[in-house]
């Protein structure tokens, strides 16, 4: 007959099982391989207590050994747990390539002199990019070959997908930016 300790330790590790099966969706193909791995992992985790169990059944008089590897079994899957919680707490930035232009405040770019953004924001070079609605406001964007970190705070009637436009105070600067494909990285939560 199997000890009362024992059978709250299954009870307990069978819970931490299950509630580590809830793993968020992800973006990113590397991602999905880490998730996967992890899965993988608990599949064994699965495995091994499912045999512990069995060996418990069987036999009576190797309990304290059992324990030992029931014990081992709990860390690794809290190991696994706590893998799992700092994979999904990682930012996930997504490489593109888009089509880049510069603009100002002016109203040759934007038909108005005031500098308010469509998110109501005032533009402020270094920070503001407009890009199409397929990214919320609020969304960041890394732009390698600036070395800056942007925030979507406008929109433009231009501006269709795989376009975004930087910020300029000036229109020289808009001008001189030009037009050039760039790659950038677009963080994602989730």
């Amino acid at each position: 007959m199997r000890s009362p300790k024992i059978v709250i330790i299954l009870l307990i590790v069978t819970v931490g099982l299950f509630a580590t099966t809830i793993v968020y969706g992800c973006k990113t193909v590397t991602q999905s391989k880490q998730i996967d791995t992890l899965n993988k992992d608990m599949t064994q985790f699965v495995e091994v207590i499912t045999e512990l169990n069995s060996k418990i059944i069987q036999t009576d008089g190797q309990v304290v050994e059992l324990q030992n590897e029931l014990e081992s079994a709990k860390i690794q899957n809290e190991q696994l747990q706590e893998d799992i919680k700092t994979l999904n707490e990682k930012p996930k930035w997504i490489e593109k390539w888009v089509i880049a232009t510069g603009y100002c405040p002016c109203e040759i770019c934007c038909g108005k002199t005031n500098g308010i953004t469509a998110s109501g924001e005032l533009a402020t070079e270094g920070v503001t990019l407009a890009t199409s609605r397929g990214y919320d406001f609020g969304t960041e964007i890394h732009i390698p070959s600036m070395d800056n970190t942007y925030i979507v705070q406008d929109r433009g009637g231009a501006i269709k997908s795989g376009r975004i436009d930087v910020f300029f105070n000036f229109h020289s600067d808009a001008l001189k930016f030009g037009k050039q494909r760039i790659k950038i990285y677009v963080k994602e939560e989730w």
